[in-house]
């Protein structure tokens, strides 16, 4: 009798991965050192369209949506991730403004073991 535990049409584990990363509605980006965004999750594709007008692409800048002079945010962001390449882990509350609305958003920022 087969083991129950083995299934021909068991999901591959990056098919899980991708699933869970897209559950969510949180926002997730992956991104490089430079901030360019590798990979990002469906929320993030919508908020993107939502609150920037834009279609987000792998190989954009994660500063370009975090635009906002009158808050400093990108400024901030920077100095963040480049906090969390250094090893650190830890959340952060922060707020956009737009013309219309402000939106307030809470940022988990750690280092991915693959860059």
């Amino acid at each position: 009798m087969p083991n129950e535990n083995t299934n021909l049409h068991a999901p591959k584990e990056s098919d899980l991965l991708a699933a869970a990363f897209n559950s969510t509605e949180s926002v997730r980006f992956i991104v490089s050192k430079d901030g360019t965004i590798l990979a990002f999750n469906r929320k993030a594709f919508e908020n993107a369209s939502l609150l920037h007008g834009k279609s987000l692409k792998r190989g954009d800048s994660l500063f370009t949506y975090a635009n906002d002079p009158a808050n400093e945010v990108e400024n901030a962001l920077r100095k963040d991730c480049e906090r969390a390449f250094k090893g650190e882990t830890f959340i952060k509350e922060n707020e956009i403004h737009y013309a219309s609305e402000s939106v307030g958003f809470n940022q988990n920022l750690f280092r991915s073991y693959l860059i």
